[in-house]
């Protein structure tokens, strides 16, 4: 970041604001028929970075192994500069083959990288099966906290990928949903109360036929037991027991009979606090 200081005005280079990465879904069939599926990605550099970009994904709720993600295909040399690194500007093509499995297949895409991350896109992608029925509805479940009542934890854009995600879904509806229902959380809304009430109230509408998906964004800390809480806008993250333990979405989604469920935690790590 470049930043200029005079008396008490701060400038801040807008650069800080934009990701440096964009990653854009080439292949983006609604329907498939084989259980293979190759996803074609095109990874560009936006602006000067010591960083490269890596790319996680998450199938149905399923972290894919990140090995050989990061690395770009062979043709894609021509987007490479003498060091190696991506060009600014050259979108450089990535295909990674995954499976899918009969029915609907939730596909999150976010790219990171050293020191940030950005934008995740989400993909739905039906396998179709071998004999036909109604659309089922989507329950999407979103909370982005960018600002904390503890200052020092804010974020840039957890609250602006929750709603986008949540835009993203509604797209689909009358397409590869019957009815696309959405509840978003963001910022002051989203505290460790308000986030454990809404969620029960609203995912405990879908029926057994339904897809419900859950997206968390914000910092997730690990305390010295190695338990995993999401750190909600009124929590301390140097007491993660004040957030909301991922445990008890995960035990939410277990009392469901949903035929498919997605749940991911988008989290800063490290974040940079004590006591983990």
């Amino acid at each position: 970041m470049a930043a200029t200081v005079s008396s008490s005005v701060v400038t801040v280079d807008a650069d800080f604001f934009n990701p440096p990465f964009q990653v854009r879904v080439i292949n983006a069939p609604a329907t498939v028929t084989e259980t293979g599926f190759r996803l074609k990605l095109g990874i560009t550099k936006t602006r000067d970075i010591d960083a490269e970009p890596q790319i996680e994904l998450i199938v149905n709720g399923q972290r894919l192994d990140p090995r050989g993600l990061a690395r770009l295909d062979p043709e894609a040399q021509n987007c490479l500069d003498a060091g190696g690194k991506l060009k600014i500007g050259c979108e450089a093509i990535r295909e990674v083959p995954m499976s899918l499995d009969e029915g609907r297949n939730v596909i999150m895409i976010s790219p990171f990288f050293k020191g940030g991350r950005s934008q995740p896109t989400s993909l739905v992608v039906d396998r179709q099966k071998q004999t036909g029925g109604p659309l089922p509805r989507l329950w999407f479940f979103g909370v982005g906290v960018s600002r904390y009542q503890h200052a020092e934890q804010n974020l840039q854009f957890a609250d602006r990928d929750a709603d986008k995600l949540a835009e993203s879904f509604k797209q689909q509806e009358g397409r590869l949903f019957a009815k696309v229902n959405t509840k978003v959380l963001t910022n002051e809304q989203a505290t460790a109360s308000s986030v454990r009430t809404e969620m029960n109230r609203f995912l405990r509408q879908a029926s057994s036929q339904d897809l419900i998906v859950i997206f968390l964004a914000g910092h997730g800390v690990q305390d010295n037991d190695q338990t995993l809480y999401f750190i909600t806008h009124d929590s301390n993250a140097d007491e993660p027991f004040t957030g909301i333990n991922v445990s008890e979405v995960q035990d939410l989604l277990k009392k469901t009979s949903n035929v498919a469920k997605s749940f991911t935690v988008s989290r800063c790590l490290p974040c940079g606090f004590g006591g983990r």
